[in-house]
């Protein structure tokens, strides 16, 4: 069998990248926040990073309307601001990951991974077993 390619330099590279925009992402992540409003703007609230309840403004003109079109409001509107939300965080992991997209999203393939690691271990098993000739070889010599 023979092992498969693959570049190790290129390997910690894109390991490296994925290390740094993981990083950005959670930096800028902190930042962001979702917007809604009701229809009528009486009622207001934004939706934070870590999925809390960040802000709620109620104008008083809409306790007019009752306790339960008042509950039913604020549910629909915080749905909207969690929406919007992660509107932005797909925007942001968009941004910071690029053309690779989120590293979340990746689902090796188990065949190929399984693969990739019996390639590895036969590259490794075959170092080893050259590097023992070699150290047979050199106690041959120093033997003599």
């Amino acid at each position: 069998m023979t092992g498969p390619e693959f570049d190790l330099e290129k390997i910690l590279r894109a390991s490296e990248r994925q290390v740094a925009n993981a990083e950005e992402m959670k930096s800028r992540t902190a930042d962001l926040l979702g917007h809604a409003e009701s229809d009528d703007g009486r009622i207001k609230v934004e939706w934070g990073p870590f999925g809390e309840l960040s802000k709620l403004q109620i104008d008083p003109r809409a306790l007019r309307d009752g306790s339960e079109k008042l509950a039913e409001t604020i549910v629909e509107v915080a749905r909207e601001a969690k929406q919007d939300l992660q509107r932005q965080l797909d925007d942001l992991t968009s941004e910071v990951f690029g053309p690779d997209g989120n590293p979340a999203d990746l689902q090796p393939d188990p065949a190929e991974l399984k693969e990739t690691i019996a390639g590895i271990q036969d590259l490794f098993t075959g170092g080893l077993r050259d590097a023992t000739k070699v150290f047979d070889q050199m106690r041959k010599n120093f033997e003599r």
